[in-house]
């Protein structure tokens, strides 16, 4: 087993990927985990926007997984694996 804050110390980077959308061809995804618990995440929904839309905040571990999101909105939820979030 793996001590939280080990787990934590391995959160902090740069990601970026394509998340699956149910009426659009993807969402453009680029969420920047930075060490002092906050986090910067830009959203853009292909062929639908022209610009990101962001959210600045302070993310959270929560049984393993990541959570990032507004407080009183539901989060989103990541899972670090080996190659990446």
């Amino acid at each position: 087993m793996v001590a939280p804050s080990a787990i934590q110390a391995e959160w902090p980077g740069y990601y970026t990927d394509t998340l699956p959308c149910a009426d659009c061809p993807g969402i453009e995804t680029t969420l920047w985990v930075r060490s002092d618990s906050t986090f910067v995440l830009q959203q853009r929904y292909i062929d639908r926007d022209t610009i990101p839309v962001g959210t600045i905040g302070q993310w959270h571990l929560v049984n393993g997984l990541m959570t990032v999101g507004y407080t009183g909105d539901k989060p989103e939820f990541y899972r670090y694996t080996e190659e990446g979030c």
